[in-house]
Parts: structure tokens; sequence; C-alpha cells
């Protein structure tokens, strides 16, 4: 039997946190999603609704109390959000700070650099498709503001951004080809020579080794980029070698070359398992 101690009451109606679109029961669990998503909020959160549900569902009138006239007021959402956090007392004072700065990052944010920052957060955690999909729909709003009026969009080094990021999302899916169009279209936007380095990388991992000694030696002036990349990709090489994962793929290997079926077999189950696991947490939140 386990004991679970919460503050305040165990809610039957959950609270769904808006842009989270997460039920929570109690205040615990209403702490831990603004930890682990703060990148995510926003001063949606910030509502009467909530205020009622602490106060009546959670029967926590006194931290209501304290939260009704932020709202009422429209305070800050670091100082809304913090209050909730030190009241529960599950984090260190460091972790309130460290979700306070995000969220006070965020607040001098325009909005489409607001929404790049959400989708960098699912890029962050190797959501890709999730954040290819964020990433294209901004850049379909980026062009509609452009329209209407380029002065309330941010730099252009946040559009390069966007498109640097879309690049790391799609090389995380190994699609090499359409993640080397972002870092080009990123290099052409900052001129900045690291983003173009990133696209020859593409281009060294898309293509065939044939087809990439072609294409070398049709760009005679980046030879030395191109030895710089070889150097990268040979100490690349020595790291997975040496890391734990490739000396267990070598066991595996091991075991079914020298025909121990039982334990190969044994192997293979755990590693499916293991990737079924992943597969559905993969699915949960994309």
């Amino acid at each position: 039997m386990r004991l679970t101690i919460s503050i305040g009451e165990y809610s039957t109606t959950p609270y769904t946190i808006p842009g989270l679109e997460i039920p929570v029961y109690c205040l615990e669990e209403l702490c831990c999603q603004l930890r682990e998503s703060a990148v995510l909020v926003d001063r949606n959160v910030m509502t009467r609704d909530l205020c009622d549900w602490i106060r009546v569902s959670l029967r926590l009138n006194e931290l209501a109390e304290m939260l009704y006239p932020l709202v009422q007021r429209q305070g800050s959402l670091s100082s809304f959000v913090g209050m909730i956090l030190e009241y529960a007392g599950l984090y260190d004072y460091s972790v309130v700070q460290e979700v306070c700065s995000v969220l006070k990052k965020g607040a001098g944010l325009s909005t489409v650099e607001r929404h790049k920052q959400q989708i960098d957060y699912l890029t962050e955690k190797h959501q890709y498709q999730a954040a290819i999909r964020g990433y294209c729909s901004l850049l379909e709003k980026w062009k509609q503001i452009e329209e209407r009026d380029q002065s309330i969009l941010p730099g252009k080094e946040v559009l390069a951004s966007i498109y640097h990021n879309m690049g790391v999302a799609r090389a995380g899916l190994m699609e090499y080809g359409s993640a080397r169009e972002c870092f080009y279209k990123s290099y052409e936007i900052s001129e900045d020579p690291q983003e173009y380095e990133t696209y020859l990388i593409c281009r060294r991992m898309e293509l065939p080794e044939e087809d990439y000694i072609a294409f070398c030696a049709e760009h005679p002036g980046d030879h030395e980029k191109f030895l710089k990349i070889e150097k990268k990709m040979k100490a690349l090489i020595r790291t997975w070698d040496e890391s734990p994962e490739a000396k267990a793929l070598l066991a595996r290997n091991e075991l079914r070359e020298s025909h121990q079926a039982s334990e190969y077999y044994e192997d293979n189950l755990r590693v499916a398992g293991a990737l079924k696991d992943n597969y559905r947490d993969q699915a949960v939140t994309t």
C-alpha cells in the first residue's frame, strides 16, 4: 500500500491546463505540469477558473485568495505560477526560481517568438514530427504577417533560427535531404558560415560515397570545409565505437554469431519491449 501526502483535496473533477490540454486532479499534479512544461505555459493559465478550482475542488481557500488579485490586476505570469509552486512546497527555492526565469523570458517575446519557443521545446524533447508540423505552420504564419505588416515581425535572425531548428528536427528523423535544404535556407538568411557547414554535413550524410566525392570535386572552394567535416566524422565514429550502445550492439552480434539462440532471442525481446515503450511515448505526445 502506497501513502500519498497531498496539500488540499484530491479533486474528482480535473482541471485542464489551457494550452497544455493536460488534466490535473491535485495541487501537486498542477505544480508538476507547470514545472515540466514551463516553456509552454502562457497567460492563458491565469484565469478565475483555475482560482475557483483551487478554492472549490481542492479546498485551498488561502491560496485561491492570494491568486485572485493577480488575475484581477493582470499581474505577472511568473508571480502567479511562483506563488502556486511556493505554496505547494514541492520544489526547493532554486527550482521555483528556474521556472519563474523561464516564464519571465517568455514574457518579453513576440507572438511568433513565443510560438517558436514552444515548438523548439518539442525538438529538444525529440518529438520531431510534431515539431516539423509546428515549424511549417509557423513559417506560413510568418508569410501571412509579412504580407500585412513586416514591422511587427521579429528580426531575420529569428526566421533563420526557425529554418535551422526545423533542419535539426529533419536530421533527427534522418531526412538529410530535407534537413540540408533547411540549413541552406538558414544560411541564405543569416549568412552564418556555421549554417553552410551544417548544410555540407547533411550532404555528406545524404549522398552515397561516389556521389559525395563528385559533389566535393564540383566545389573546390569548399575543400578546407570538406576536410574539417571528415575530421569531425572520424571523431564521431570513434565516440560511437566507445559508447555503451555500440558495445551492446557488438555483444548482440557476438551472441548471434555464436549461435546462442536462447540468449539472443531473450535480448531481442528486451530491446523490442524498450522500443515499443518508446513508440507509445512518441505516439501519445505527437
